[in-house]
């Protein structure tokens, strides 16, 4: 009886072990998930800058030279 017991609480203990195991990585996925996308916005918004700079400078450099070499 006394084996029984001890089997049925190692059962219990190893099942308990487990379901705190996948729910805590299913909360570090979540937290990962926020993260990399956080990482993903930030990313995105320094490529439209960079874009955007380099836009600036193609579209300016053309006026820089008309204006030097009018006069």
């Amino acid at each position: 009886m006394v084996f029984l017991f001890k089997l049925l609480t190692m059962l219990v203990s190893f099942a308990t072990t487990v379901l705190l195991l996948f729910e805590s990585a299913r909360r570090g996925m979540i937290v990962l998930t926020t993260v990399l996308g956080l990482l993903k916005i930030i990313i995105f918004i320094a490529s439209l800058g960079i874009l955007a700079v380099i836009c600036y400078l193609l579209l300016r450099t053309p006026e820089a030279k008309r204006a030097t070499t009018a006069p």
